[in-house]
C-alpha cells in the first residue's frame, strides 16, 4: 500500500511543504506547495497519511557534552536542569536528547549525550497551526538537526562534516557527527534574494560573509571539541549557490565542497532540484531521537497510557459477565449488580491514580536532583562558562596550545595559557597580544598576572610568535 507523507519546513512565518510517496522503487515527490494559507494547509493535510515538520527554532540551544551516568528515569531531569542554565530564553525549555557514546576510558561514570532545547511555546505554536490534523503529525524537529541527519542518511559520512543551507532570508551552518547528530549549529538572518543574483558585487560580499562565518564556526568548534576541522562541506539551498561560490571561492582550510547529494533520496528529482528543496524534504529523514511534542500533549498521552490497564480490566470483566449472563438467565440481576460494583471500584481506583500522579508530577522536578547537584556541580568551578568566555575572546589568528589551571592551598585557581600568534611582524604580533591580554583581563573570570612574548621564525614567510600568560581566576 502506498503511503503519502507531507514533509514541511517552516522559516519565520513561511510554510513550505512537499508531498512524498513511498513506493516499491523508493521515494517520489511532487512540486513544493505554499502552505501559508489555511485553505492550502487544510486541503493538503486531508490528502496525506503522515506529517513531518522542521522549524528554524532560532532560540534553540544545542549541547554535546559528557554527563554523569544516572538511572534513565532521572536523566531527563538532569538534562532539563543543565538546559535551564544554558537556555538563553527565560521560557520553559523542551528537551530532546540522544546518548551518543560512553565517555573516554578512565571516566566510567560519564556518558556523552547530545541534546536540543527548544522553547516549548514555539512547539505548541506549530501544534496549534496544524490543530485540525494533529493526529497525523509524526515528528517535529529543528531545521539544523533535520539537515544533518538527512546528509548522514544519504552520504554515510565517515567523519565530522559541515552542512550549510542558504535561503532567501536566512542561512544555517551545522557541524555534525558522522551519525547525523548536531555538534554545533548557527542561524544567520541573511540569505540570497532573487534580486541579488544580477549584482556581482552583492554576490561577492555575500560569499565573503558566509566564508567568514564558516571559518569562525570551524575555529570555535576546534577550540571547544579539540578536534581537527571538518573536511567535507555540503552546501544546499538557492539554485545558483554553486555558481556563486565557484566564482567567489570559500577558504575553509583543507575543505572539499559538495553542492549535490552523491546518493539521491528522492528518485524523480534531478540533483539540482534535490539540492534546492533539501530543507523541505529533509523533515522526512530527520533523526527521531530529536522529535518534539508540546509538553502538555506528551503528558496527556502518558496519562492515557496509565489508565489503559484499568480500562482493559473493565472491558474484559464486562465481556466475561455478559457471556455468563447469557448462559445463566436466572443470575442476570445478580451479575449486573456485581458489574456495577466493580465498575464503581474501578472509577475510584482511577481517581486515586490521578491524585497520585498529580502528587508525583509535583515532586519530579526535585526528586534526585539535590544528590546530583551535590555530587556533580556544588562548589565546582563553572568551566563551561569560563572556557566559552576564553573562546569568545580569542581571535582567529591566535591559537591556544595549552591551558593549565591548578588550585593553591587557599583554593585560589592559578595557572598559565600558552599559544601562538600569526602576524606579519613581531611588533604587530606584540600589539595584538596587548589587545588580547587586555580583553582577557577585563573578563569576569580571568586576571592577567604576567605575559611572556617570544618572537620566532622571523625569516619565514608565515610568521608565528609564541607567548605565555600567567592567569588567576577572579
Amino acid at each position: 500500500m502506498k503511503k503519502k507523507y507531507l514533509s514541511v519546513s517552516r522559516q519565520q512565518d513561511r510554510l513550505s511543504g512537499i508531498i512524498i510517496e513511498k513506493k516499491k522503487g523508493g521515494y517520489f515527490a511532487g512540486e513544493p506547495i505554499d502552505l501559508s494559507s489555511r485553505e492550502a494547509l487544510g486541503s493538503t493535510c486531508r490528502s496525506i497519511d503522515e506529517i513531518h515538520i522542521n522549524d528554524s527554532f532560532l532560540s534553540a540551544t544545542y549541547v554535546w557534552n559528557n554527563f554523569p551516568k544516572v538511572p534513565s528515569k532521572h536523566l531527563s531531569n538532569l538534562l532539563y536542569q543543565d538546559a535551564l542554565e544554558k537556555f538563553e530564553s527565560q521560557a520553559d525549555p523542551n528537551i530532546a536528547f540522544k546518548i551518543e557514546a560512553e565517555a573516554p576510558a578512565g571516566d566510567g561514570n560519564q556518558q556523552a549525550i547530545s541534546y536540543i532545547a527548544v522553547e516549548d511555546a514555539k512547539i505548541l505554536e506549530i501544534w496549534n497551526l496544524f490543530k485540525d490534523h494533529t493526529k497525523k503529525i509524526k515528528s517535529i524537529t529543528s531545521l539544523p538537526a533535520s539537515l544533518a541527519s538527512t546528509v548522514a542518511a544519504s552520504e554515510s559520512p565517515n567523519a565530522t562534516y559541515i552542512v550549510t543551507w542558504i535561503g532567501d532570508k536566512e542561512s544555517v551552518i551545522v557541524i555534525a557527527a558522522l551519525n547525523g547528530s548536531v555538534k554545533m549549529a548557527r542561524n544567520f538572518p541573511f540569505g540570497i534574494k532573487e534580486a541579488d543574483l544580477d549584482s556581482p558585487e552583492t554576490l561577492q560580499a555575500f560569499s565573503q560573509r558566509i566564508d567568514k562565518e564558516l571559518n569562525r564556526t570551524v575555529n570555535f568548534f576546534k577550540q571547544n571539541f579539540r578536534e581537527s576541522e571538518p573536511k567535507n562541506v555540503y552546501i544546499f539551498g538557492n539554485p545558483d549557490i554553486e555558481r556563486i561560490f565557484r566564482t567567489n571561492p570559500l577558504t575553509v582550510p583543507g575543505a572539499d565542497y559538495f553542492f549535490q547529494l552523491t546518493s539521491s533520496l528522492i528518485n524523480n528529482y534531478t540533483p539540482d532540484r534535490e539540492a534546492e528543496l533539501f530543507h523541505v524534504f529533509s523533515s522526512l529523514f530527520s533523526d527521531k531521537h530529536f522529535n518534539f511534542l508540546p509538553k502538555s500533549i506528551s503528558a496527556r498521552k502518558k496519562d492515557k497510557k496509565i489508565y489503559y490497564p484499568v480500562y482493559a480490566v473493565i472491558f474484559t470483566t464486562c465481556v466475561v459477565l455478559a457471556i455468563w449472563s447469557f448462559q445463566l438467565q436466572g443470575q442476570i440481576d445478580q451479575e449486573k449488580t456485581k458489574v456495577t460494583e466493580k465498575y464503581n471500584v474501578a472509577l475510584n481506583l482511577q481517581k486515586n491514580v490521578e491524585e497520585l500522579e498529580n502528587k508525583v508530577n509535583r515532586l519530579k522536578p526535585l526528586r534526585g536532583w539535590k544528590t546530583f547537584y551535590d555530587q556533580t556541580f556544588k562548589n565546582k568551578v563553572a568551566w563551561d562558562k569560563i572556557l566559552s568566555d576564553l573562546g569568545r575572546q580569542t581571535p582567529s589568528n591566535i591559537v591556544l596550545d595549552s591551558l593549565l589551571m591548578v588550585p593553591d592551598a587557599q583554593n585560589n585557581w592559578k595557572g598559565n595559557v600558552s599559544g601562538q600568534i600569526q602576524a606579519p611582524s613581531w611588533e604587530i604580533g606584540l600589539e595584538e597580544l596587548r589587545v588580547f591580554g587586555a580583553n582577557i583581563d577585563t573578563s569576569p573570570y580571568f586576571a592577567v598576572n604576567s605575559v611572556n612574548y617570544m618572537p620566532q621564525t622571523l625569516d619565514a614567510k608565515t610568521k608565528f610568535f609564541t607567548f605565555q600568560m600567567v592567569l588567576g581566576l577572579k
